[in-house]
């Protein structure tokens, strides 16, 4: 490719996947972009509602600690280091996962399902040969499995905050879509307190999940949460999450994914209804600075902006269409393309 950038760039949205071709001008917002102050004032804390999950972690521990305070730069409200996994909520989760596999190549890494125990849902994970980008695919099972009562599956989910009647109702209005991005940070627990304390909707409260792995939610956008992992630097017993199995490697090399140099996610793109409330609320709960904006002048079609944590190895991305312009019925088919599958649009890279 000429462009390297577009290596490590893959992009999903609120409703769907997409990735962006290597000439895309959102493709290139590390490069072009000038530093500007954030345009959003932050909140004032406020107390934090109780709430009622199982395995509820540290429910004292204050939301900054001192101890980590000294290490938060500029206006985070909580330590981010890099985005840790996308997640996918689909019908099936072994088709999804084969066909962005063969398409993005990236292989297969990890799996929970009947196998390994988990009668509620399916979860395939592709992880990159060369850097950390991760891809899960989750699907629940249907009644014949023992998947049809959220009650009877919670006890054996590999991730507590799944719900099978909420993926079956998103599957039916999305489709093959993002229902989660998660990032990786120095406390979940801490990170979730911060987060509901500056003003964002709880998801799903902190868990412990074993192995020193903590799992926490709060609202993004749309359907979608961004979900707050943390766990020890001794780790390396697990295959993803605990509850994950290792899939062995083939030795044949001609069954694996040719390998197209993705590495890591640059940034993640949501498409909102409305960009100004939507960037107020992320940017309110995270502390995370302006990093860039588009408009309708330089795009045609959208509006954006983008937001970054302290390192800007995590780049959140909203873009909002604009109506009524020359170019509106270019931006349809624009916008209809968010819903088209990473592994159909990664097609235009070779």
């Amino acid at each position: 490719m000429k462009n390297g950038h577009a290596h490590r760039l893959l992009v999903s949205s609120a409703f769907g996947q997409h990735a962006l071709p290597p000439n895309s001008k959102l493709s290139s917002i590390r490069s072009r972009r000038t530093p500007r102050p954030s345009s959003f004032p932050l909140p004032a804390l406020r107390h934090l509602p109780t709430l009622q999950a199982s395995k509820t972690l540290h429910p004292t521990t204050p939301v900054v600690t001192a101890d980590h305070a000294a290490g938060f730069a500029s206006t985070d409200r909580f330590h981010v280091m890099d985005f840790h996994h996308v997640e996918f909520w689909c019908a099936d989760a072994a088709s999804a996962a084969g066909r962005f596999s063969f398409a993005l190549g990236v292989p297969l890494a990890a799996h929970s399902d009947l196998t390994t125990g988990n009668t509620a849902h399916a979860s395939h994970l592709l992880r990159s040969r060369s850097g950390p980008l991760a891809l899960l695919f989750t699907a629940p099972y249907a009644a014949q499995h023992g998947g049809a009562d959220d009650d009877d599956t919670a006890s054996s989910s590999v991730l507590p905050s799944f719900s099978a009647d909420a993926a079956r109702r998103f599957a039916a209005d999305h489709g093959l879509a993002v229902r989660a991005v998660a990032v990786c940070v120095s406390d979940a627990a801490e990170a979730f307190r911060a987060s509901v304390a500056a003003g964002a909707r709880p998801a799903f409260a902190p868990a412990e999940l074993g192995h020193g792995f903590v799992f926490a939610e709060v609202e993004l956008y749309g359907d979608v949460v961004l979900r707050f992992v943390s766990y020890p630097d001794d780790t390396d017993d697990v295959a993803f999450l605990p509850g994950f199995a290792n899939v062995a490697s083939s030795e044949d090399q001609s069954e694996c994914p040719p390998d197209y140099g993705l590495s890591r996610f640059d940034h993640i793109v949501g498409g909102v209804p409305d960009l100004d409330p939507a960037a107020a609320y992320i940017a309110g709960f995270t502390g995370f600075h302006e990093f860039d904006r588009v408009n309708a002048k330089e795009v045609g079609t959208l509006n954006g902006l983008v937001l970054a944590n302290s390192s800007e190895k995590v780049l959140l991305t909203l873009l909002e269409p604009v109506h009524g312009t020359a170019r509106s019925a270019a931006g349809a088919r624009y916008r209809r393309s968010w819903t088209t599958m990473a592994a159909q649009a990664c097609s235009t890279w070779r």
